[in-house]
């Protein structure tokens, strides 16, 4: 045999043996030397070249040798999920959906008049729904149409549509029954239609303050799930990507239901609208949401026991953030900040990769309640992204603005941007992303399983750091 290709392959087995020996005795792989150490998951390696954005780790690490490709390591987590088959406590599997409601009068969506249709004509029930969320049937009516007027500002009187006549009432005298409404059969398809989209379940009225009427859908956990992906994702997005949202969605319903900041005051557990998360009922469900949320169904995202606050945004600008930066609080250490490739990645299809909002130093006075600002510095995450914006005025005046209220306070998209002033007078915040930077971006979940063959489960171990998935009970 050639010497020199002996010595070849000899050099090669050692460095095998080498890499074999870090990785599966130590856990550690050694960078271009061997003071140069990484510890971390495999799945957070990535490689940058003239075709974009790779992942180095996947599940596994590989090297090649005389023998063809070897495996020389892998992850601890196929998924970076911490335990998969966990079980959790779950409050309620029938959720109550404001859609139009009184909370505040900065909040208040209430309607002077409700019309509701029976698609399949088949006529509603009228009724109520009791402390366990079980529908009580009273009567019911053969009407396709309804009406819903607030009758001496307290009750709802209900009318056919097409003749006028009264069908039903309910004074409220007991405040503990309020009016509610299903179809009189119903099917996976079917459900009652109101404005412009259909909803499962039922219907529960009430008037609640202003003297108006509102209106909260009654629904299982599962259809409500489904309704809020069709609301947050394009319908036809990847398999993996809507199972990924489908889990979110679930958990940070779950994690509200009965919750009193919502519930006991105003008769509902969440909003519709984006106070909580994007709801409008089942019209837009096509069977890739079906899929995903029935493969998942009763899945929930659970931190040390406990189901986690699983709040999301569009897209993160290539970094999430921690929580505390965000909105001041150290609780939910699993909504932590990282450097996101994937956000980034698909740049090219998402409408807020790049914005620019601007203002004149007089505008912004008036925004913070100051003089004309002639002044404004930043300051930056190690994520890159603002968490304190200082605004001195032309008076001396100054004013610094944190955490999240550098977005909001701003009108701004994200907390990823930088500040210019190219015109005298004016400031320009030229910024990525759309959301508040917390958790799943839905954008990068979109681009790990389209473009890097990610599933649901890899995707949410890579946004919410150190969770579980586990079973609802």
């Amino acid at each position: 045999m050639n010497k020199r290709f002996i010595l070849i392959f000899i050099t090669i087995l050692l460095i095998f043996v080498f890499l074999c020996t870090a990785v599966f005795a130590a856990g550690i792989i050694s960078i271009n030397s061997p003071e140069n150490t990484y510890s971390g998951n495999l799945s957070d390696l990535f490689a940058i070249g003239a075709n974009g954005i790779a992942s180095l780790g996947n599940n596994e690490l590989y090297a090649i040798t005389s023998n063809g490709t070897e495996a020389i390591g892998e992850d601890e987590s196929e998924t970076g999920l911490l335990f998969h088959n966990g079980e959790i406590k779950i409050k309620s599997t029938v959720i109550k959906v404001g859609l139009n409601y009184y909370y505040s009068y900065l909040q208040d969506s209430s309607l002077i008049e409700v019309r509701l249709e029976n698609p399949e004509g088949l006529g509603f029930t009228f009724g109520y729904y009791d402390s366990g969320r079980g529908f009580n049937p009273k009567t019911t009516c053969e009407a396709q149409y309804l009406t819903l007027k607030v009758i001496e500002e307290c009750g709802i009187a209900v009318y056919d549509s097409i003749t006028g006549e009264k069908v039903y009432e309910l004074d409220y005298t007991d405040k503990d029954i309020k009016l509610a409404i299903r179809p009189i059969t119903e099917n996976e398809e079917g459900g009652i239609k109101f404005k412009n989209g259909l909803y499962r379940g039922g219907f529960e009225f009430a008037v609640l303050g202003g003297g108006r009427i509102s209106v909260i859908n009654v629904v299982d956990l599962e259809s409500y799930v489904m309704g809020v992906c069709a609301a947050e994702m394009d319908a036809d997005w990847p398999l993996e990507t809507m199972k990924a949202q489908a889990v979110a969605a679930r958990t940070y319903a779950q994690k509200h239901i009965m919750n009193t900041n919502y519930y006991t005051r105003c008769g509902f557990d969440v909003t519709g609208d984006t106070y909580f998360q994007a709801y409008e009922g089942n019209s837009k469900v096509n069977d890739n949401i079906t899929l995903a949320v029935k493969s998942t169904a009763n899945q929930y995202i659970i931190y040390n026991g406990s189901l986690a606050d699983t709040l999301y945004c569009s897209s993160n600008g290539g970094a999430s953030e921690d929580n505390y930066n965000v909105n001041g609080s150290y609780s939910h250490p699993y909504l932590k900040g990282k450097a996101d490739p994937y956000d980034s990645f698909v740049d090219f299809m998402n409408p807020m990769a790049n914005w620019s909002v601007s203002y004149t130093g007089t505008e912004l006075g008036e925004m913070l309640g100051m003089s004309r600002i002639t002044r404004v510095q930043t300051k930056s995450s190690a994520n890159g992204n603002i968490i304190a914006i200082e605004f001195t005025s032309v008076t001396g005046e100054s004013k610094t603005l944190y955490q999240a209220n550098c977005r909001i306070a701003l009108g701004l998209y994200s907390m990823h941007y930088t500040v210019k002033s190219a015109t005298p007078g004016t400031f320009t915040f030229e910024g990525k992303g759309y959301g508040h930077h917390l958790g799943m971006s839905q954008y990068g979940a979109y681009s790990m399983a389209r473009y890097f063959d990610k599933s649901y489960k890899e995707i949410l171990g890579f946004y919410y750091t150190g969770v579980g998935l586990g079973y609802g009970t």
